[in-house]
């Protein structure tokens, strides 16, 4: 017999390369605000988006980050359950850092913005709350005094509630 009380789905939210706008000019630089523009998509779908995002500095080796994703850009028909907007918050954690070089760990939530199916035959924006849970895990290079590169993925934690 098969037990399915609860599944745990995890599914590739983040693949992020961002070129940070204004990037600390070391790793351990003085708290600072990023604000990077995003690629970002999901493995095996044809999500792929653009976004922004900001982070703020909250200690020497964490910050809170907000960020925003279109991940309707490419999509050239409106259908029904399209993820249209990807919205998060989460944490961010440096835990190794040599140079301009560092790893980083990150938590937090998402929701997002989707299309659905409103009568008759109209399709109509529906908001999921960022209630979502996020890890991830990443690695941020800094090239210059306002310019980095960043390489992250996040995996998001749902749970199945089918039976």
């Amino acid at each position: 017999m098969r037990t399915t009380s609860s599944v745990w789905l995890v599914v590739t939210m983040l693949v992020v390369w961002p070129l940070t706008a204004d990037a600390q000019e070391s790793v351990a630089a003085p708290t600072r605000v990023e604000v990077s523009a995003v690629v970002s998509g999901v493995p095996g779908t044809d999500h792929l988006g653009l976004g922004v995002r900001v982070s703020g500095r909250t200690g020497g080796r964490s910050s809170i980050e907000v960020g925003l994703d279109w991940t309707d850009a490419l999509h050239t028909k409106r259908m029904a359950d399209q993820v249209v907007w990807f919205y998060y918050w989460q944490m961010r954690h440096n835990f190794w850092t040599k140079g301009r070089t560092s790893l980083f760990a990150t938590y937090g939530t998402s929701g997002w913005i989707d299309r659905t199916t409103a009568p008759p035959g109209r399709l109509k924006l529906a908001v999921v709350p960022p209630f979502l849970p996020l890890v991830g895990a990443g690695v941020q290079h800094v090239l210059a005094s306002r310019l980095a590169v960043r390489v992250d993925g996040a995996a998001a934690v749902h749970r199945n509630s089918s039976q």
